[in-house]
């Protein structure tokens, strides 16, 4: 938050608090807590919600990956049932059976089981054997060799496409792109996390803004109790007129309004920080103590080539703007090699055996001099491939407006990096004129007070000059806080807020 902001977020605490404090009772101290900012941290990336969503993203992500890996899996079929059947014979049937009976009666039970799937190159393929039992009028007979009849089949078959679905990366397009989808939504998590660090940190600052400004408010009153005694004593010994104890007297309450406001600014931002570091808020929480925010070092060597190299090598942004990219890519890549026709090389092949029982069947495949077999070519070219021709183009484009977006990416990152190294410029020599000011603003109260005391003044310039006096020292806090969030505001652009402070990325639950 700049100097200037953070004043205005002053300025509305002292607005609201003003009509507040008029009516409401004192607030009672809070227990205090001491924690250092790394402590702090380490407590928000572990239970702060926001993190904790992005993370089930990742979660979700890795889940669908997966299941896409499924798809390659092999399934185990089995099928078993019975049928049965009784009807008039045709003239075969009624040859086969001696014209005995015009019914065709028939069971037919039958058993079959196999295994099959797809590989990442396309390839499908099935495994299969069953037994079909046979008890039928047909081989009722005498003339019948089986009864019943037990007809085993198995079974190899092969499909290979040639141009469509042919080879890993026609396969195995929807699995890379979930994986480059991981990627950057891991990205994205690192994101949240350096979002969140400095977060917290910015709260940090505040917090010391506030503890200090604090400070300064209570000096204010210190003051003006002191001006305002020296003022009655003026005016009991008849060199000073009433109007100036009642000026006084003015400032007093200024000072003390001011200190109210401060200190709810100080509550609110404590708040702010309840909530970044927990799941639930309590009203009665032990107010947080920062301690060793002094020793926190943020600073760099502020060369723009240098940054900017480090930024477009470990900005998460940046990163999981380019992982979409690679997506679209994986995607076009699919979608022209289904502009192709379907060209497949079909194989097969099996056994039959028969016999009257079951493990029979299986031993009569010794009795066959070779094996059944198949080789064919299934060709399917769509007329006009319209639809495919437009899926091609639709994903160029989206491919184009990714890389655009990775442009663009690129160039408001550069613009923000450029702001935050001006910010911490402008901020370091601003802070330091502030500097300057509150020592210029103490040195002219102790000047003013000594032509008090001669009467070469009025009480109505010191007490302006206490006012000059309390803004300068809140402006310099101010600043202080301004420089500080810049350091982490640039370390945030870059993408190694959270390394520079210790903390390994943990993206995923």
């Amino acid at each position: 938050m700049k100097l200037s902001n953070l004043l205005k977020a002053f300025a509305l605490s002292c607005g609201i608090t003003l009509v507040s404090s008029l009516f409401a009772a004192p607030e009672q101290e809070r227990p205090v807590v001491r924690y250092t900012p790394q402590q702090l941290i380490a407590i928000a990336l572990r239970q702060n919600m926001d993190l904790e969503y992005q993370r089930i993203e990742v979660d979700i992500k890795d889940d669908q990956i997966s299941g896409a890996w499924g798809e390659f899996e092999p399934s185990f079929m089995i099928n078993a049932g019975v049928n049965r059947s009784n009807r008039a014979q045709n003239q075969r049937e009624f040859l086969s059976t001696g014209q005995v009976g015009r019914i065709y009666e028939e069971e037919v039970r039958r058993l079959t089981m196999g295994i099959g799937g797809r590989l990442p190159f396309g390839t499908t393929y099935e495994a299969t054997t069953g037994v079909q039992r046979f008890d039928n009028t047909s081989n009722r007979t005498e003339m019948s060799i089986y009864n019943p009849e037990y007809q085993s089949t198995t079974v190899i078959s092969v499909t290979q496409p040639l141009l469509r679905n042919f080879g890993r990366d026609a396969n195995m397009a929807a699995l890379r792109v979930l994986q480059s989808e991981m990627r950057s939504a891991k990205a994205q998590t690192r994101s949240a996390i350096e979002q969140v660090v400095a977060q917290v940190l910015s709260v940090v600052y505040e917090l010391r803004f506030a503890e200090e400004n604090i400070k300064v408010k209570e000096q204010s009153i210190e003051l003006a109790q002191s001006l305002l005694s020296e003022n009655r004593r003026r005016v009991e010994e008849g060199r000073m007129s009433p109007i100036d104890v009642t000026q006084a007297e003015v400032r007093l309450a200024e000072a003390r309004e001011e200190l109210i406001s401060a200190r709810n600014f100080y509550a609110t931002r404590q708040s702010t920080l309840q909530e970044l570091l927990g799941r639930d808020y309590n009203f009665e929480a032990p107010f947080i103590r920062v301690d060793g925010v002094d020793q926190l070092s943020l600073e760099q060597a502020l060369d723009h080539g240098e940054l900017a190299r480090t930024m477009m090598t470990m900005s998460p942004i940046y990163e999981s703007m380019q992982e979409m990219v690679d997506a679209e890519g994986i995607r076009v890549a699919y979608m022209e090699n289904q502009r192709y026709p379907e060209v497949d090389l079909q194989m097969s092949i099996g056994w039959n055996g028969l016999s009257d029982y079951f493990t029979g069947s299986y031993r009569d495949y010794d009795n066959r001099s070779e094996a059944d077999w198949g080789v064919g070519i299934s060709i399917n070219v769509p007329l006009g491939n319209r639809t495919a021709r437009a899926r091609v183009s639709e994903a160029k484009r989206r491919q184009t407006q990714a890389l655009l977006d990775v442009k663009r990416t690129e160039v408001q990152l550069l613009s923000a990096l450029d702001t935050a190294i001006r910010d911490v410029r402008s901020g370091i020599e601003r802070r330091k004129l502030i500097q300057e000011s509150v020592r210029l603003a103490e040195a002219a109260l102790v000047s003013e007070e000594r032509r008090l005391a001669t009467g070469m003044t009025t009480s109505y310039n010191v007490l302006n000059q206490q006012r000059e006096l309390t803004l300068a020292r809140t402006r310099a806090l101010a600043a202080d806080v301004d420089v500080q969030q810049a350091w982490a505001q640039l370390l945030l652009i870059q993408g190694s807020l959270a390394p520079r402070l210790g903390f390994a990325v943990n993206v995923s639950n």
